[in-house]
């Protein structure tokens, strides 16, 4: 439910920046659809991330390195296949976004997260992956792994 209300505020504030309608394409792995492209084609900026990172080409980390202002990449699997929604902000646009601070520094250290506070800090966007696909990988059996494992 969370994760629906975040998508339908992007795309509320995409509406404002008066992007463009979304763009599907079809990919080895599944389908992905580009939300909020205007000067870019969805096969444009797919080619581009491969070029900036092979491996994991679907990611907000590349979508920085190539200036978008803002970005979102919601990832789920459906039957052996990926759909891929990535919701963009082009860098054209970046006056228009208004960023809050991160409160990290502000919240109080706990020796037992930190593990996972090291995770997040070295690489963010593994971590997001993995927060969105962990009850993929648990074979949906979420209450009993939280159980297991004291979450």
């Amino acid at each position: 439910m969370v994760r629906i209300r975040w998508i339908l505020i992007w795309m509320a504030l995409l509406g404002l920046v008066g992007v463009a309608l979304g763009q599907v394409l079809e990919i080895p792995k599944g389908q992905v659809e580009f939300i909020g492209l205007r000067s870019w084609t969805a096969r444009q900026l797919y080619d581009k991330l491969v070029e900036v990172d092979p491996r994991n080409p679907l990611c907000m980390v590349g979508l920085d390195r190539l200036g978008f202002a803002a970005s979102s990449v919601y990832k789920e699997f459906q039957g052996g296949r990926m759909f891929t929604l990535v919701i963009v902000v082009e860098p054209q646009f970046s006056d228009r976004i208004k960023r809050r601070p991160f409160p990290l520094e502000e919240l109080p250290a706990f020796d037992r997260w930190a593990d996972v506070m090291e995770s997040i800090h070295r690489n963010f966007d593994d971590y997001m992956t993995a927060l969105q696909l962990y009850d993929y990988h648990l074979s949906g059996q979420t209450e009993t792994a939280l159980l297991k494992y004291g979450a």
